[in-house]
């Protein structure tokens, strides 16, 4: 779905919520628009319809991370959690390798986007 959305933005498109309406649109600058949903207010507020057409307009880039993560200390306990895995079978291996698949999938995406290198998060090349 982030990607329809960044499509759109890359394409110049622009989301903006109508309160007359209800209707949040994509417009583009050449003047077409397209509605895309209808957003009931909650409580008589248009806070919900406003505050994801601002979304829309600022999706997130994959997974946030935080700052603060030592990437030489998670590539640590990643090889000590990969020697664990080897006497375990079952259900027990199957926990520990999701947990190894999580880590990658972290490092993949703090690479993806683009605020660390691949020596920062996963050391030697």
């Amino acid at each position: 779905m982030l990607n329809i959305i960044k499509s759109f933005l890359k394409d110049g498109w622009v989301f903006k919520y109508k309160p007359s309406t209800k209707n949040i649109k994509a417009y583009h600058p050449r003047d077409s628009q397209q509605p895309i949903c209808e957003i009931k207010t909650v409580a008589g507020t248009d806070d919900f319809g406003l505050a994801l057409a601002k979304f829309l307009n600022t999706p997130p880039k994959g997974l946030l991370i935080d700052d603060n993560i030592d990437w030489a200390l998670l590539r640590k306990q990643k090889l000590s959690l990969l020697e664990v895995t080897i006497p375990y079978f079952g259900e027990t291996e199957d926990n520990l390798n999701g947990i190894l698949h999580l880590i990658d999938n972290i490092q993949d995406c703090t690479v993806e986007s683009g605020k660390w290198t691949e020596k920062e998060v996963f050391g030697k090349i």
